[in-house]
């Protein structure tokens, strides 16, 4: 049997699971550094759905820069760098 470990982050919903947490922002478009809290790299790749906790709005991933230190990622809705550092500290959550 297959068991996979993700975080909760406190204002999670109980049908989703915080996959990463938002570091920072990274250069001027709006990217932003992830530390990943799960074991399913397979939550944070081109084209998987994310929330922001407390939203309610689904967020695409659209580019992912990882075998730094941190996970780098570009999602939706995020389109420059005030953006990006406006997250900073919050999760991002997947569906369980």
């Amino acid at each position: 049997m297959d068991v996979t470990w993700s975080w909760r982050s406190s204002a999670t919903r109980s049908d989703r699971l915080a996959v990463g947490r938002v570091a920072g922002a990274k250069g001027l478009a709006g990217a932003i550094r992830v530390e990943p809290l799960t074991d399913r790299p397979d939550r944070l790749i081109v084209g998987s759905v994310v929330h922001l906790d407390g939203e309610e709005i689904p967020r695409r991933i659209i580019e992912v820069e990882a075998g730094g230190r941190m996970t780098v990622l570009r999602i939706e809705g995020i389109e420059n760098r005030d953006a990006a550092e406006s997250v900073r500290g919050r999760y991002l959550e997947a569906d369980a």
